[in-house]
């Protein structure tokens, strides 16, 4: 009887599979059992591993893994695939043993590591040269992917080149800090992009002010996962080094089902490996989160075109909100006096937008739309708008021109008892009026603890917060590492279709983390996705 944590089967071929092995796996007992078939042959040998897995049914296993040798496949070879590894220049591919290059959406900075028993080379990658710098290049076709060295362990004959993406040059220990202190609401896109000094900003998430007030110290990257992690954002490094900032879930839990995949693997012809597992969600349904408001968009002003008015007559005045009507604190002129009006509404009727990538600009903030009718035979699509915004949404990438009529309101105020040429009102806000936004999925009812941030000044910036919050916490989720041929779109964040209905595990996934192995003619994927159960 075995009595093993471990027992790895080679079988070079699938059919000579005695009764007498079948009988031992029957009685082992083993926590995972791997059946790994050395055969080029995928189609027969299969049916093979199915047979020996169905007869070993009574094995208390956790975990069925099954491999197939897709190293024998020359479509997913190295020299296949043109891989080359670098060292200042010069290829070093023939003096190593292994590399492994992993991106995970859990730190910032991609790493590699190399394994060598090359004396000279030991000597070469010394990390202190040239510090600082890019140094090693992995390529894999026409893709490139940078690397600093940062530390050799082992010994001469036998160690391991350790480094992180260029990014790191933004981050500690490369980089000095920088200080941030805002005298004045600043888009938090263009904070970022000012903190780095080396490499680019790619920004795909929300965009919004950051608040008069918000201070930073600290290195670039530190600095700029503290602004995402404002709106539940993560900081990645690309392949050439540039810092990305992007949605925790590019792609949500409930769009995932129905999203175009990036990346396509079937468990017949590419999956070697697929252990997995299940995870619990919070069931959190709903979360309220609260900010400080934006008050950074200064109010349009318009003069009333009155045929009375003029030197010492009554001037009527317009201010027009935009985005969010702030509470006014005092109002002011320089002479005569000012009076307050009250809030008005008017509706404006067919005026002209144009409708460019999906979004059109108002002449006014919209209270609430009444009705839009496309000039023309391009559709804008479903038009919205956000109240006292002066942008109307259509669909993406849409392109229109369109009559739009809708209602605005304003604050009227009527300056009199003046006699001089030239007048000058003042308005005093309160630039800290708060903003509060509750999440909802479903029909909610449970309830996630609230969500407060001062750094949160805009509605669209607290609703990405809350949605990032509920999608990472809601859902129970299951787990894959799957082993597969290189492909050049496995990269986290994207969508992967895994197609194994033999441990239930079929649909779209999210790529979370990737490993590339590269050893000898060998070159695959490890790759770990996430699928939700949303329904």
């Amino acid at each position: 009887m075995y009595n093993r944590q471990f027992l790895l089967l080679q079988i070079s071929d699938p059919d000579i599979v005695t009764s007498g092995l079948l009988n031992s796996l029957s009685n082992a007992e083993v926590k995972l059992v791997q059946v790994s078939i050395n055969s080029v042959e995928s189609t027969h040998y299969t049916s093979q591993v199915q047979n020996i897995l169905g007869r070993i049914g009574d094995v208390p296993t956790e975990i069925i893994s099954v491999e197939t040798d897709k190293y024998a496949d020359p479509a997913t070879t190295s020299f296949d695939l043109g891989v080359d590894i670098l060292l200042d220049g010069g290829s070093i591919l023939d003096k190593i043993i292994s590399c492994a290059i992993k991106y995970d959406e859990g730190s910032i900075h991609n790493s590699i590591d190399i394994v060598s028993h090359d004396n000279p080379l030991f000597h070469k990658a010394n990390p202190t040269l040239l510090y600082g710098q890019a140094r090693l290049v992995v390529k894999i076709n026409t893709r490139n992917i940078y690397f600093l060295v940062e530390n050799i362990s082992g010994t001469e004959d036998n160690f391991k080149i350790f480094g992180r993406s260029v990014s790191a040059i933004d981050d500690q220990p490369y980089s000095n800090n920088v200080e941030v202190s805002l005298d004045a609401f600043q888009a938090a896109k263009s904070v970022a992009e000012d903190m780095l000094t080396e490499n680019s900003l790619v920004w795909e998430t929300v965009e919004w002010n950051l608040p008069k007030g918000f201070e930073f110290d600290g290195s670039p990257i530190e600095g700029i996962q503290k602004i995402a992690g404002i709106v539940g954002a993560i900081v990645r490094s690309t392949d050439d080094g540039s810092v990305l900032v992007r949605n925790a879930i590019p792609t949500r839990p409930v769009d995932l089902p129905n999203a175009s995949s990036d990346v396509n693997y079937d468990r017949v012809d590419d999956i070697i490996s697929a252990p997995f597992k299940m995870g619990l969600g919070t069931g959190e349904n709903e979360v309220e989160v609260e900010g400080k408001g934006d008050s950074s968009n200064l109010p349009m002003i318009e003069v009333e075109d009155r045929e009375d008015q003029g030197l010492g007559l009554d001037i009527y005045i317009r201010v027009y909100w935009i985005d969010t009507k702030p509470t006014i604190l005092d109002d002011l002129v320089t002479d005569g006096s000012l009076g307050d009006l009250g809030e008005n509404s008017e509706t404006i009727e067919d005026e002209i937008v144009t409708i460019e990538n999906g979004e059109g600009t108002t002449r006014y903030p919209v209270y609430s739309l009444t009705s839009t009718t496309k000039i023309g035979s391009m559709s804008p699509g479903s038009v919205s708008s956000e109240k006292y915004s002066t942008t109307l949404t259509g669909d993406d990438g849409a392109f229109a021109v369109i009559y739009a009529t809708y209602a605005t309101k304003y604050q009227r105020y009527k300056a009199y008892s003046h006699d001089v040429v030239a007048l000058l009102m003042a308005a005093f806000f309160d630039e800290g009026s708060g903003i509060s936004v509750k999440v909802v999925m479903g029909e909610g009812g449970n309830p996630a603890k609230g969500i407060s941030d001062g750094d949160l000044t805009s509605i669209e910036a607290a609703k990405q917060r809350g949605i990032t919050y509920l999608d990472i916490n809601r859902y129970n989720y299951k787990d894959i590492d799957l082993t597969v041929p290189y492909n050049i779109y496995a990269i986290d964040g994207n969508v992967a279709y895994v197609n194994n209905a033999e441990i239930a595990c079929t649909g779209n996934f999210a790529i979370t983390k990737v490993q590339i192995q590269i050893a000898g003619p060998q070159i695959v994927n490890i790759i770990g996705v996430r699928q939700w159960q949303v329904s």
